[in-house]
């Protein structure tokens, strides 16, 4: 096991004057063995501080009937993030060998360079908000907008080979936030015990990396590896350019993907002899593949209806991800699953219409079966195969009644309430097909069969709830 060591000195204050402004501040001071060595980043403190003004008290604003509150925040703050995966000191696995020797012989290998200078990774935010309830309550929330700005980002980076080294991680990355928060929240019908609210969640973040670790070469550094590339989102999607499907050959020759370089010029070429010859997917530059956008949404929106009535109550909860792409479920040349008979569907000599490329029992013996592969890979992430993202789910829907208190207390009850719910039963996906952007990874540029997650299910539930 690892045992880490950790102290830290914190100190927070605050003072309001005149009950409408207020300042606030924290600062603290953290040591670890997680650090490095080098003084001048051991002692980095983190601190934030904050302004808040009761607008809606003073004189200008008291004649202003239909504004209860309203009050304009303003903070920064310098936080910090620590890997415990990460360490300063150098770290060499022990083992033993007999391959070469008679008796085994016990010998060392080097997994991680020391790094003196390993330090927080670290976030400056920038907020400005308001809180607000106007005309008697009847419509409240806040609005905050907001810039982040994170340095020193741990990442893996090519080092001098002179250092003994080929990669080192290393706090060299850095990325930035941007974007704004906003909830409207209203008890909007009150009459006769039936009351109806409504409460609208909305929010935009752009993330841009702004420094990175590798300087990528190839169209496969950033459609396969997904590499990181400065002026571009942290979760950037690229494609290959796709042409369709060749036609006007040979059965060899045709039903096989068009994969276009930015020139135009594809990566297949028939040689005089009929062969189909296939450059891998290596030949091709970072030029060569198209950014898509974004897998992560850039709009999170929900919406809650409220309903109540009497001892009844009704709500539902709906979710919007937007502004994002996702991959589709798309052939891998030879898969077939229980959603898509993908085979039945691909082109064939006796279904030269289709618009799905030929399995791999169709293509020339003499054809190297790895190029085969790289043909494979690059339609699977082509842009034939990359869709809009945007879905509306309805996340939940509940109905529950709670017994008047009078009832319950005649049977020796506090309260008793029972509630049936139903999750996820229905979605909107603007990719079609009921496909989930929701419940795809974001980790992993590979999408295929092989590896595609199933929508969130529909479950059910019921709950009753007694206190005595």
């Amino acid at each position: 096991s690892v045992l880490n060591r950790y102290v830290g000195f914190y100190g927070v204050g605050g003072y309001t004057y005149k009950k409408k402004y207020s300042l606030s501040g924290s600062i603290r001071v953290d040591q670890t063995n997680l650090f490095g060595t080098d003084p001048k980043y051991r002692y980095r403190p983190l601190w934030s501080a904050g302004f808040k003004w009761n607008m809606g008290k003073e004189d200008f604003l008291k004649s202003v009937d239909w504004i209860d509150m309203l009050d304009l925040r303003l903070s920064y703050g310098l936080t910090g993030n620590v890997d415990q995966t990460t360490t300063p000191n150098l770290v060499a696995s022990l083992s033993n060998q007999s391959t070469y020797t008679a008796e085994s012989i016990p010998y060392a290998s080097i997994s991680s360079a020391p790094n003196p200078l390993l330090r927080w990774e670290k976030t400056a935010s920038y907020n400005v908000g308001f809180d607000y309830s106007f005309f008697k309550g009847l419509l409240n929330g806040k609005l905050d907008v907001y810039y982040k700005n994170s340095e020193d980002l741990l990442g893996t980076k090519e080092v001098n080979f002179t250092s003994g080294y080929a990669t080192q991680r290393v706090n060299s990355g850095a990325m930035s936030n941007k974007g704004f928060e906003l909830t409207v929240s209203s008890p909007w019908y009150r009459s006769n015990g039936l009351q109806l609210s409504s409460t609208l969640m909305f929010s935009y973040n752009k993330n841009t990396v702004t420094k990175t670790y590798y300087n990528p070469t190839q169209a496969a550094h950033l459609a396969i590896s997904a590499y990181l590339m400065d002026g571009k989102p942290y979760d950037a999607l690229y494609a290959y350019r796709y042409g369709g499907l060749t036609s006007g050959g040979t059965d060899y020759q045709n039903g096989v993907p068009i994969i276009l370089r930015a020139d135009g010029t594809a990566t297949n070429h028939f040689q005089t002899d009929g062969t189909l010859l296939l450059d891998g997917s290596s030949t091709m530059g970072v030029d060569d593949v198209v950014y898509m956008g974004t897998k992560t949404p850039l709009i999170n929106a929900s919406f809650t209806q409220n309903i109540q009535f009497k001892g009844f109550e009704l709500s539902a909860l709906f979710l919007y991800y937007g502004g994002h792409k996702m991959y589709l479920p798309s052939f891998g040349f030879y898969n077939t699953d229980g959603n898509e008979d993908w085979v039945a569907k691909s082109w064939t000599p006796t279904n030269t219409s289709s618009t799905i490329p030929k399995s791999k029992i169709y293509y020339d013996p003499k054809i190297s079966v790895v190029n085969v592969g790289s043909l494979e890979g690059m339609y699977i992430r082509s842009t034939e195969n990359i869709a809009k993202g945007d879905f509306i789910r309805l996340r939940n829907i509940a109905l529950s009644y709670t017994l008047p208190r009078a009832l319950s207390n005649n049977i020796r009850l506090d309260r008793l309430k029972i509630t049936g719910q139903i999750n996820n039963p229905w979605i909107w996906s603007a990719a079609g097909k009921n496909y989930d952007s929701e419940a795809q990874s974001a980790t992993s540029n590979t999408r295929s069969l092989s590896n595609w997650s199933l929508s969130a299910p529909t479950t059910y539930l019921l709950r009753l709830d007694v206190m005595f």
